[in-house]
């Protein structure tokens, strides 16, 4: 039986996992200059140049999972060392 901060970390650590996978698949298909800055954060000249509107909402979509990935991975880090 796993204890609740157990659960937490588990918890925690999937949503990172699964916003890792989507952001992964996105970024593959909405990018042809792939490189590791551009996977972390779409400066907004990248996003507006693209020609496409769909390519463009999915790079701004893109920006708020990292965003999200990055608090949920503290939050992981933090929950691991406190309990």
């Amino acid at each position: 039986m796993l204890t609740e901060p157990q659960m937490i970390d588990g918890v925690l650590l999937l949503l990172v996992a699964m916003l890792l996978i989507v952001k992964l698949a996105l970024f593959f298909n909405s990018t042809s200059y792939r490189s590791l800055s551009h996977f972390i954060y779409f400066k907004p000249e990248y996003i507006y140049s693209s020609e496409n509107y769909k390519k463009q909402k999915a790079k701004k979509f893109q920006n708020g999972l990292s965003l999200a990935i990055m608090i949920l991975s503290i939050l992981f880090v933090l929950a691991f060392f406190l309990f």
